[in-house]
């Protein structure tokens, strides 16, 4: 669902609002292995093992039976994995804009950008004890010893504040310049716990709450974490150009990312770069019948990421155990 709305307040203030939001409600399979995955299974499953018995059943355990004899993998029917482990996916994603534009002179506009997006996820899985563990048929101790849930709740924010000020002049109908500056403030948020649960002796409740008695069998898994991320930009453009064919900018922007140490997450960045619309001289007119449009750049500047960077790898940890 979306909805745009754009307000000419009067002939200097214009106002806009812009929203959407979608939800998924998905089932999946499981990837992985070929003694997990279904579909990696079903490449390796032999075709002498049946699927279905003559009552319409799932066949399981067969070709894993086989294994010690005759040394064959220890998998599961691919149907019996993909029909009986249950793996839901459910989210709900919104997106809000809101933004603004003043003239507060002649070709002076400032503008203000808040954003903000959220992601709330419910994700859900379960190994039944009724589908074999490895050599060991469906029920049996060690089936039930390798059943699971998981539940996993997934709560993503991000806010966007941008504001700037942009400019565009023009002389003589040659000379051409226009700038903007600005300033942008993004924060990330992320929310994630995630439980694991054994000790499952029936397939009653398939999910963390049928799990076993002791208090053991719910733990915490490694996916469970709560970070912030927080970038600040102040920015600016300069652009000018002489005719249509010669052009000339200007870039500077100082970035502050949280993901850096303190005393380094500050950083500067630069670049200049001149262009030359060549089609536009007459010495080349007479190649406009196969060429319409024709210019050389050159550039030079740096630029930064944060590319493999988590929010708190400068931090150092200690293990223990």
């Amino acid at each position: 669902m979306r909805s745009n709305l754009d307000i000419d307040v009067n002939p200097k203030l214009k106002l806009g609002v812009n929203f959407s939001m979608s939800a998924n409600w998905n089932h999946e399979i499981q990837e992985g292995r070929f003694n997990q995955g279904p579909v990696l299974g079903a490449l390796v499953y032999a075709p002498i093992f049946r699927c279905y018995d003559d009552s319409g059943n799932l066949v399981k355990n067969e070709m894993a039976s086989y294994s010690s004899a005759y040394g064959m993998q220890q998998i599961e029917n691919p149907v019996a994995l993909a029909t009986e482990t249950k793996i839901s996916r459910d989210g709900m994603r919104n997106t809000y804009n809101v933004f603004g534009t003043y003239e507060l002179v002649k070709n002076l506009f400032f503008k203000a950008n808040l954003a903000m997006y959220n992601y709330n996820e419910k994700y859900e899985f379960y190994k039944p004890t009724s589908l074999s563990s490895g050599a060991n048929p469906p029920y049996s101790d060690e089936a039930k010893a390798d059943a699971y849930a998981l539940s996993k709740n997934t709560g993503v924010r991000d806010y966007l504040g941008e504001f700037t000020l942009s400019y565009n002049k023009s002389w003589n109908d040659i000379h051409n310049f226009s700038g903007v500056g600005g300033y942008s403030l993004q924060q990330n948020e992320r929310d994630i716990v995630e439980v694991k649960a054994t000790g499952f002796e029936d397939d009653h409740i398939k999910e963390v709450t049928g799990h076993g008695a002791d208090a053991s069998n719910l733990t915490l898994t490694n996916n469970t974490l709560k970070s912030i991320w927080t970038m600040v930009s102040y920015f600016a453009r300069l652009n000018y150009n002489y005719a249509e064919k010669y052009m000339v900018e200007l870039m500077g922007r100082r970035d502050g990312n949280s993901k850096f140490a303190p005393g380094y997450r500050f950083k500067s960045f630069g670049s200049v770069s001149l262009g030359w619309a060549f089609s536009e001289e007459q010495f080349v007119e007479f190649l406009k019948p196969v060429l319409s449009f024709g210019k050389l750049r050159l550039s030079y500047g740096s630029s930064g990421n944060d590319v493999g960077l988590g929010d708190y790898d400068y931090v150092s940890t200690v293990s223990l155990g």
